[in-house]
């Protein structure tokens, strides 16, 4: 049986050669690429700006785990969280740490 498909592709020759090595190749270019990107990433890394579920419980933004109050640290991944307040410039609201704009006035917030 396997001899018989063998045979059954061995007309294609040159055609069939091609065809192959030109899937290879694209394939070989995606490969590049996805590895260019991974050398393009940042290894600095920041500390994680935790989230704030609707219950008011800050949650770590890397493994969403549910913080302690005032944690600097998630007790379940370790990473460093960033829980400092932002205050506006403009208004002196009180915003998240990761906040683009102010939610009182909606004034840009430095970042």
């Amino acid at each position: 049986m396997l001899l018989k498909k063998q045979y059954a592709n061995e007309g294609q020759g040159v055609a069939g050669a091609g065809v192959g090595m030109g899937v290879g190749m694209g394939i070989g270019q995606q490969m590049s690429n996805m590895s260019a990107g991974l050398m393009d990433q940042k290894t600095e890394q920041k500390p994680a700006q935790s989230t704030v579920t609707q219950q008011g419980e800050a949650v770590c933004q890397h493994c969403e785990h549910v913080l302690p109050a005032k944690a600097k640290f998630c007790p379940n991944c370790g990473t460093e969280q960033n829980t400092t307040p932002k205050l506006c410039s403009e208004c002196g609201t009180e915003n998240t740490p990761d906040a683009k704009f102010c939610a009182n006035c909606g004034f840009t917030q430095g970042g």
